[in-house]
């Protein structure tokens, strides 16, 4: 019932805007209990150069493994992936289509198109949080900067917490005491936008 969770979520957060110019999407690899254990979810998407493409792993050992890419663009490779949870990822910078496979399983294939163009020189990473430690046991700490909002969702996709900032710079204590260990995900707005999304894992 977790991994399905844990699936909900991971559709839920797939288009989350990182920034005003970039998007982060979130595929699953390995989708056992929804259906074929070998399998990425989604299988195919659309993007925008200056995204990021996060592989997390849910069940059995896969790779993401570039096949095909547009002309210009790097191929891509996450090596084995062995362990639930663990991540891999890829920023784009070329338009056209992207196909992929798991080297373990050649009949899992996926693919992703990009089209138009931010223009990668636009794109940047605008970090305003910093967690830690992570994974945490009942506490964490939120170092944020220029920040108005941080809301915590479980692998639900349901709001767990939902805390107004000053937008100036600090540290939030947040309590996790007497919560389920897992994954949940936290948001930062600046003005009303997610600025980014993070995960975060509270171990027993």
């Amino acid at each position: 019932m977790k991994n399905i969770y844990i699936i909900i979520c991971v559709s839920f957060l797939s288009l989350i805007s990182l920034n005003s110019k970039a998007t982060t999407h979130l595929v699953v690899v390995g989708t056992n209990g929804v259906g074929a254990a070998n399998a990425f979810l989604p299988s195919t998407f659309t993007a925008s150069i200056g995204d990021t493409v996060t592989w997390t792993l849910l069940f059995n050992a896969h790779t993401a493994t570039s096949s095909s890419v547009p002309a210009g663009a790097l191929t891509f490779d996450s090596g084995p992936m062995t362990t639930v949870g663990g991540m891999f990822s890829y920023v784009i910078t070329t338009a056209g289509t992207y196909n992929y496979v798991c080297s373990f399983h050649p009949n899992m294939v996926a693919n992703f198109t990009v089209a138009g163009s931010v223009g990668i020189a636009d794109y940047k990473v605008n970090s305003s949080s910093l967690a830690y430690p992570n994974p945490f046991t009942d506490k964490l700490s939120i170092n944020y900067n220029g920040i108005n909002k941080i809301e915590l969702m479980n692998v639900l996709g349901e709001q767990v917490k939902s805390i107004e900032m000053g937008g100036s710079q600090g540290t939030l204590e947040m309590n996790f005491d007497g919560m389920p260990s897992g994954i949940y995900f936290y948001s930062t707005y600046k003005e009303g936008i997610v600025s980014e999304t993070r995960k975060i894992v509270k171990s027993k």
